[in-house]
C-alpha cells in the first residue's frame, strides 16, 4: 500500500507492505513521526529509504 495521507488507514493491515511517501515539509515530517512511531509501537518492522539523488535536500 502506498499511503499518502498524513494518518495511518484503519485497514493497512491488509496489505504485507506499506510505504509512506515523507517530505521535508514540518507538518508532513510531524505526521510522518507518529506514523512510525504507531507502527513500532504495534510490533512491525519499520525501515527508512532515502531516494537515489535526494540526499541532503531540504
Amino acid at each position: 500500500m502506498l499511503n499518502l495521507h498524513p494518518e495511518i488507514p484503519e485497514w493497512f493491515s491488509r496489505f504485507e507492505r506499506v510505504a509512506e511517501i515523507i517530505n521535508q515539509h514540518q507538518e508532513v515530517l510531524r505526521a510522518k513521526r507518529a506514523c512510525w512511531k504507531t507502527y513500532k509501537d504495534r510490533g512491525y518492522p519499520v525501515k527508512a529509504h532515502q531516494l537515489a539523488g535526494q540526499e541532503g535536500r531540504g
